[in-house]
């Protein structure tokens, strides 16, 4: 940290942040619970300053944010450093940062994860897959595919069945399993069929 204070930002206009459900597992039960938390709104962030030397990079970490927000890096970082590594520098990097649209950029920062939509159906799909042990990797882009399928949602997971189809066929090539488009497309559509059950009756 630069200071052991937060530097209080104020905001032009107050801001709505949308804050995802996530899914939270009683530690005696093991039952999983759903935690819908309330959005922030804000008027004003409280803003820390990490400084990685190590890695030359500079972020931002703001309270209600959930990913810290890079600052200065590699060249950029260099330079600040030459400056005098000031605090009034960082700060207004983090304003030119948050620009005209202060809202969207730091939604940017709070993105959606399998956990905020335990009823989609890339939620389902992997679970699913799972099940018969095929399983997401550091490597691959699975969540990030099965995250898009919660956002896009179940009508546009049905349309667009063939490019899904695509990705599933990709990820089998890489794991060098055998692939069966009829059997794939049954289990994308059962993912869709009990998504769309779940969603109506939990929401």
């Amino acid at each position: 940290m630069i200071t052991d204070k937060p530097y209080i930002c104020k905001l032009k206009n107050p801001i709505n942040l949308h804050r995802y459900r996530n899914i939270k597992e009683n530690p005696v039960t093991r039952e999983k619970i759903i935690i819908e938390p309330a959005n922030y709104n804000l008027s004003e962030l409280a803003v820390f300053f990490h400084n990685v030397p190590a890695t030359k990079m500079l972020f931002a970490i703001v309270r209600e944010v959930d990913s810290p927000i890079l600052m200065f890096k590699s060249e950029d970082y260099e330079k600040w450093i030459e400056r005098g590594s000031s605090l009034q520098d960082a700060q207004n990097r983090f304003e030119e940062a948050l620009g005209e649209h202060a809202e969207v950029f730091l939604q940017a920062h709070m993105p959606r994860t399998l956990d905020s939509d335990p009823n989609g159906p890339g939620t389902i799909l992997s679970g699913m897959l799972e099940a018969v042990g095929i399983k997401s990797t550091p490597n691959c882009s699975c969540k990030q595919r099965a995250v898009r399928m919660n956002a896009m949602g179940n009508d546009w997971c049905e349309e667009n069945m063939s490019e899904i189809l695509d990705w599933l066929s990709e990820e089998a090539k890489k794991r060098r399993l055998p692939f069966i488009k009829t059997a794939a497309k049954l289990i994308v559509q059962r993912a869709i069929k009990k998504s769309r059950r779940l969603i109506k009756k939990y929401g």
